[in-house]
């Protein structure tokens, strides 16, 4: 966990959703690897990690509209239309055949909150590899949510 300690790699490629700390998440939240315990918890991508790893132990599968808590001007009518479709649908939507930035943007948020079994991981991978690269990071933040929730799945669906 050295790369954690050294801030100035960190920085520039740890700013909004991170892949190196979203890939510790998933390695600490779905197999037996376990955190160092001499990380520098002055270190804001620690403080992420930890908390990332946190929120993710906790996701619910229960069902739930993207709608309910993405609002807005011009991303409205697109929940509620995506909202509609089945979820094979709203992958091929979030991908990146789709031009429309907007529509892609909103098809994230509903996988986001409509991912609820691991069905489609493997495609919810790909769509993380080949994410937008939109200034807020949004459509990332997104699509690692539904990797979470997909990921919860298949961890409770090994369990039984």
């Amino acid at each position: 966990m050295l790369i954690f300690n050294y801030v100035p790699l960190l920085r520039p490629r740890c700013i909004y959703d991170c892949p190196i700390i979203f890939s510790l998440v998933i390695f600490g939240c779905f197999t037996p690897f376990q955190l160092p315990e001499d990380l520098n918890e002055n270190v804001d991508a620690v403080k992420d990690l930890k908390g990332d790893i946190k929120w993710a132990k906790s996701i619910s599968l229960k069902p739930e509209k993207a709608s309910k808590y993405v609002q807005g001007p011009g991303i409205d009518s697109l929940l509620h239309e995506i909202e509609t479709l089945p979820l094979a649908a709203v992958l091929k939507l979030a991908g990146p055949e789709t031009k429309n930035v907007y529509k892609r943007v909103a098809a994230a948020y509903v996988l986001e909150y409509g991912t609820l079994n691991d069905t489609y991981l493997a495609e919810l991978y790909w769509l993380a590899i080949t994410h937008l690269k939109d200034t807020s990071g949004q459509y990332l933040n997104a699509i690692y949510q539904a990797i979470y929730r997909a990921e919860t799945a298949r961890k409770i669906k090994s369990h039984n």
